[in-house]
């Protein structure tokens, strides 16, 4: 008998909460190993540009986990496809990307303000960071193709992937063992740890977690990531292009000209989550995480 779309939700959300984090953890890691050795075995003779490298190391972090993923619900006789199905009719809230940018601005800049009271130093060290660790920060120097192609990686496979893992797996599994509450922290934490600007991208764990609970699909929550990279994606090609003031932004002296407009941001950002959270925490503890049994995962 064919399940619905309902039924197959539940049914991919039930085996999210059975994978054994610490065997995908471990599992991911070795294949990553393995390919990044290849990689630079391959790149010493090829000398690729820095441009195709990105690219390449990018491709692998998100292309073999998600094969892996791939595998293991081909192995369980799961539909995957049920990943990107709506529980509920909720596209529209796809416009929440505007209050977690917003957010995530405020939080960037009022470090950058409070750091800079102790010193100049400390703050353009701390922006410098940010825009030193964060992925692809050769796509300046990109081709067209390079350009699309980074597209791909950034507005499809890190989405997609990223809220498999954090959102899906990461979610359940925790939620399962411990509580929907302690996993929408834990995952968010972690989330946020693996990304230049932590305190921003926990906040949009948070909230991206909270759609996932509200809605039961990943598929919010991938369209809101996806819009959101591609904004930033479209931000720096622009900034290429079309010679914009963004570069001017990689100094700290407009954050401090501009400081009311940074603590704007975060006020209002912090106001809007507060109550979002408030509005919505019921979907965290109202709903009863899948019960693990005594099996092997």
């Amino acid at each position: 008998m064919k399940l619905s779309d309902t039924e197959n939700i539940k049914k991919v959300r039930k085996y999210f909460s059975r994978i054994s984090i610490k065997k995908g953890f471990f599992s991911i890691l070795i294949v990553l190993i393995l390919a990044f050795t290849g990689f630079v075995i391959v790149q010493n003779k090829l000398k690729l540009g820095r441009s195709w490298e990105e690219l390449i190391l990018g491709y692998i972090t998100y292309a073999l986990p998600f094969l892996l993923i791939i595998w293991m619900f081909r192995r369980a006789d799961h539909p995957m496809s049920s990943i990107f199905k709506r529980a509920s009719n909720r596209v529209s809230q796809v416009v929440m990307v505007i209050p977690l940018i917003t957010i995530s601005t405020g939080v960037v800049w009022v470090v950058i303000l409070l750091l800079n009271l102790i010193s100049t130093e400390t703050a353009k060290t701390y922006l410098n960071w940010i825009n030193n660790t964060g992925a692809f920060n050769h796509i300046h120097e990109a081709t067209i193709l390079q350009q699309i192609l980074f597209g791909g990686l950034i507005i499809v496979a890190a989405p997609v992937i990223e809220e498999i893992i954090f959102r899906g797996v990461m979610i359940e599994r925790l939620g399962a063992k411990y509580s929907y509450s302690k996993a929408v922290v834990i995952s968010s934490v972690i989330f946020g740890l693996l990304h230049s600007t932590p305190l921003g991208a926990f906040i949009f764990g948070v909230v991206l977690s909270f759609l996932y609970l509200k809605t039961q699909s990943l598929f919010v929550p991938i369209l809101i990531h996806a819009t959101n990279n591609a904004l930033a994606l479209f931000l720096m090609i622009a900034n290429k292009n079309y010679a914009l003031n963004y570069g001017t932004w990689g100094t700290v002296k407009p954050y401090i000209s501009n400081s009311w407009a940074g603590i704007f941001l975060f006020t209002a950002g912090i106001i809007w989550l507060s109550w979002y959270i408030k509005q919505n925490w019921h979907n965290i503890t109202d709903k009863e995480p899948f019960k693990l049994e005594a099996e092997k995962t």
